[in-house]
């Protein structure tokens, strides 16, 4: 795997920490470093450090997303920032977890361990209940009708959940922990805000399965009624 980040003593212990558990890795200082190793020979998984030197926080973390292969090489984030409106923003962007700095050494090889096993359990595409949408885990990709939607990571996450769960209610803390996991800084609202994004995204690739809000509870992905 692969560590990006400009604090050379931080990386060395991360890097320790992972040799004792195991994994290989390598470190890179300089983020455009990282995004060429990502485009050039992808590594298992890539750690990134959110305040290293360059563009904003959100432009690295999108150079590197953009930089993934189709097999999509998982990104976690590890950063001193702890606001809420961080966090979120870096699982939205495609962020597969979060670290927060000064890391806990168990605890971030846990999470490594967590998002490997995620990818190693990644089936190939699958039809879906509904007859419009093909996932490919895979690739990260949800197809209507042949067409993919443009989706970021967090988008993607939800619309696989309610896709699996076509036709029932869910309620929000259902679709959290479906698509987020127990992250922190993720809440109701982050769910409401993605769903609506959705329903955008839905609406232009002119798909007729809709999502519904069951009052009092969440969600439920439908198809259309059709008239008798």
């Amino acid at each position: 795997m692969l560590i990006a980040d400009a604090d050379g003593a931080a990386a060395a212990a991360l890097r320790a920490a992972l040799m004792n558990a195991g994994y290989s890795a390598e470190i890179v200082a300089d983020l455009g470093d990282a995004v060429h190793a990502v485009r050039d020979r992808p590594p298992a998984l890539v750690v990134v450090d959110w305040n290293a030197p360059g563009p904003s926080a959100l432009e690295q973390l999108l150079r590197l997303r953009e930089a993934r292969t189709p097999a999509r090489t998982p990104i976690v984030v590890a950063s001193a920032l702890r606001a809420e409106a961080d966090i979120v923003a870096a699982l939205e962007l495609g962020a597969d977890d979060y670290l927060v700095k000064p890391l806990s050494m168990p605890e971030a090889i846990a999470r490594v361990g967590a998002v490997l096993r995620g990818r190693q359990r990644v089936r190939p595409a699958v039809e879906t209940g509904t007859g419009e949408f093909v996932i490919d885990r895979a690739a990260r990709r949800i197809t209507v009708r042949g067409r993919p939607l443009p989706l970021r990571g967090a988008e993607y996450r939800l619309l696989e959940v309610l896709l699996t769960r076509a036709g029932r209610a869910s309620s929000r803390r259902d679709l959290r922990v479906g698509a987020w996991g127990e992250r922190r800084g993720v809440d109701d609202r982050t769910v409401d805000v993605n769903v609506q994004r959705l329903r955008r995204a839905l609406a232009a690739a002119g798909c007729e399965t809709v999502i519904e809000t069951v009052r009092g509870l969440g969600y439920r992905l439908v198809e259309p009624r059709r008239p008798d």
